[in-house]
Parts: C-alpha cells; sequence; structure tokens
C-alpha cells in the first residue's frame, strides 16, 4: 500500500507541479493583499482631524461630491477618509471634516494585484484563455490536496526512534544532493502539512460547486437563499441617500466597537448596512444590519452567529485560504506555507530526476552485464 501511495503522490507532483509551483509563487506574493491595498490607496489621502472640529453629516458630504454614489463606506479611525464608490471604474476619498476630496484608489496597485490574482486562479489574463484553463487549475488544486494529504504516511517512519524521525523534523547540515533534497523535503513537508492541507481544502471548496454541495451535507445545513428586494416604484422613492445618517446610526448602536460602515445602494425598498469591527478579513466580526426604506424600520440585523454551520464555514473557507481569519500573524504563516509548498515542488521535481537518471544507469549497466552471455 506504502509504494502504490508513493506512485500516485509523485504522479500527481509530476502532473500538477508547475501549476502548484505558480499556485505557491503567486499565492505567497498575495499574502498582504488587502494591507497593500489599503495603504497604497488611503496612506496619501488621511487627514489630520482639525481642533475640536466634528465630522460632516455623510449626507453633505455625499453633496459636495456633486455626484450619486453606488456605495459609501465609512471608518470609525479619525484619520481616515469617507470613501464614495462613484461608479463601476471611479472611487474617491473625501476629508470627513470638510468634505474635499483627498485622493483616489491607486490604479498602478490595484492593477498588479488583479493581475497577479488571474494568475494565481487560472494562469491566465484573458477571458477567452481563463475559461479554458480555470478547470485544469481546479484539477490542479485537488491533485494537490492529495499530495498535501498522502505527504505524511510517506514519510512517516516505520520505527518510531529518534534516529528515525531525525531526518524529517529539523534540517541536517553538510548535506548535498539527494539526501539534501530529500531532507528539505521531509522537513518542509512535516512542519507545513497541517497549514497546506486546510490552505489547500479551501480552494477546493472556492473552486467546485460540489465541494459546497458536500460542506452543507456534512453540516445537515441548507444554504441559505438569495432574497431579492421589493423593487421601489419611481412615485414612491425617495432621495437616494436622504437617511443615510439615520442608517449609519443604527448601525453603530448594534456594533459599538465598528470599525467599518459600508452602505451599497440599491433601487429596492430595503437597503443592507454591512458592519465590521475587525481588520476586512474576518467575518466573525462582521454583520448586515437590513432597513425598511421607506419607513426606517429595522427588518432584521444578522450577525455572524446567525448563520447557520454549513454557511459559516463556506464564509470562513475564502479567509481561511488567505489566513485573513486569524490577522496579520496567522497571514504571514499562511504565506510562509505558500513558500514552503513552492520548495515542496523544487526538491520533488529534485528527487523524480535523480530517481529517473538512476533507473537509467541501472538500465545501461544491465544492457552491459547481459551483452557478453548474449553473444
Amino acid at each position: 500500500m506504502r509504494t502504490v501511495l508513493f506512485w500516485l503522490h509523485l504522479t500527481a507532483g509530476l502532473v500538477a507541479g508547475i501549476l502548484i509551483l505558480v499556485m505557491c509563487v503567486t499565492g505567497t506574493l498575495l499574502t498582504f493583499e488587502r494591507q497593500t491595498l489599503d495603504w497604497a490607496d488611503r496612506h496619501a489621502a488621511r487627514v489630520t482631524p482639525p481642533p475640536g472640529a466634528t465630522r460632516l453629516p455623510v449626507a453633505d458630504l455625499i453633496a459636495k461630491s456633486g455626484g450619486t454614489p453606488a456605495a459609501v463606506i465609512v471608518r470609525s479611525n479619525p484619520t481616515e477618509p469617507v470613501e464614495l464608490v462613484m461608479g463601476r471604474d471611479r472611487t474617491i476619498y473625501v476629508n470627513p471634516y470638510t468634505g474635499e476630496q483627498t485622493g483616489t484608489p491607486s490604479a498602478r496597485a490595484h492593477a498588479f494585484f488583479i493581475s497577479l490574482r488571474a494568475w494565481h486562479r487560472w494562469i491566465a489574463i484573458s477571458d477567452s484563455t481563463h475559461k479554458n484553463s480555470q478547470p485544469i487549475y481546479d484539477a490542479a488544486n485537488v491533485l494537490f490536496l492529495f499530495i498535501t494529504i498522502s505527504g505524511p504516511f510517506l514519510w512517516w517512519p516505520k520505527k518510531m526512534t529518534w534516529r528515525h524521525f531525525r531526518p524529517i523534523v529539523w534540517f541536517r547540515g553538510g548535506l548535498g544532493g539527494k539526501a539534501r533534497d530529500f531532507n528539505w523535503h521531509n522537513t518542509f513537508g512535516l512542519w507545513t502539512s497541517i497549514p497546506l492541507a486546510i490552505i489547500v481544502a479551501c480552494g477546493v471548496v472556492l473552486s467546485y460547486q460540489w465541494a459546497n454541495n458536500l460542506l452543507y451535507q456534512m453540516t445537515s445545513t441548507q444554504p441559505p437563499k438569495q432574497e431579492r428586494g421589493e423593487p421601489l416604484r419611481k412615485d414612491q422613492a425617495p432621495p437616494p441617500w436622504r437617511d443615510v445618517d439615520t442608517w449609519v446610526a443604527r448601525a453603530q448602536a448594534h456594533m459599538p466597537d465598528w470599525r467599518t460602515i459600508a452602505i451599497r445602494n440599491a433601487p429596492t425598498r430595503t437597503i443592507a448596512v454591512s458592519v465590521d469591527s475587525g481588520t476586512g478579513g474576518q467575518p466573525q466580526d462582521r454583520g448586515t444590519l437590513t432597513l425598511d426604506r421607506l419607513t426606517g424600520a429595522e427588518v432584521k440585523w444578522e450577525p455572524f452567529a446567525s448563520y447557520g454551520l454549513g454557511f459559516k464555514i463556506r464564509i470562513l473557507a475564502r479567509v481561511a485560504h488567505t489566513g485573513e481569519v486569524g490577522g496579520m500573524f496567522v497571514q504571514a504563516l499562511a504565506g510562509l506555507a505558500s513558500l514552503c509548498g513552492a520548495v515542496l515542488v523544487y526538491t520533488g521535481f529534485a528527487l523524480s530526476l535523480r530517481r529517473f537518471v538512476a533507473w537509467r544507469r541501472r538500465r545501461s549497466r544491465a544492457t552491459v552485464a547481459e551483452a557478453p552471455q548474449a553473444a
């Protein structure tokens, strides 16, 4: 059984190794994407609160912008600007104390990470190649999951002694060639097998609908139904952002330690207000308040705890894949695990090549030895 598992492990690595290498390298570069974009977008747009000044109402900030935003994002940090999403391709930052525009998002930083995510997800940039390459990429991710799970069974020593554990527990100096590659492959695999398995398994859930369905079946829960709000008639629709400050105040009351409040305008009777008390990548610290636009009544408040188990795991899978679920420290561990995954691909290919070369040499020697007998 161990021999069969070894050849399956080796074959999967050779088949999907290049794609796995791209996933690991790009995944490492994407580790702190959110923090990098936050710094690139809003660092220059930050403001210094005037002494004794108070924030202007959000409705006044919108009026001063001269347009009708599609979304508004307010942050509790007094130095952070208010973000107005004016359309699909235009976002502006405004001073919450004066209403003056202080900057726009970094186009270069966003373009870089969009390109990097495209390589990470389907190793392609254009839409046409994306459709053709994504199924192959998703299948490679499944093989990667098999590799991370089967690895510990292969390097687990037959005898539970320190002499047998020593080559796989830590790095050994003075090694070269096959011995060094073997030591690196086993050591990196030992310390990263669990985080890599979690990262890759979450990636499978994000890639396949059958994995989502299996998740809900295993937790005996139903996926949430998407509710479409009742559309507003033109004769009853109020100005889009007339009551925005009331919506913000109602959301603050539900989460006093809030950091971010995001509201996306929609032509429906209800309006959804997202409140976040975490870093932006932790759904367990987020809630959604739904209000009636006409009456101002509260329709429902949905914190993370109100969701079913299956939906909770599905939401957490996205941020567990990047490590954001645990903050900066866990993000750093996820990035380090991705980098180690790239080393595992390199050492795996090196060991496979050395095995192939050794096999060819044995075949050559056997041919030379058989020649006199044949004569």
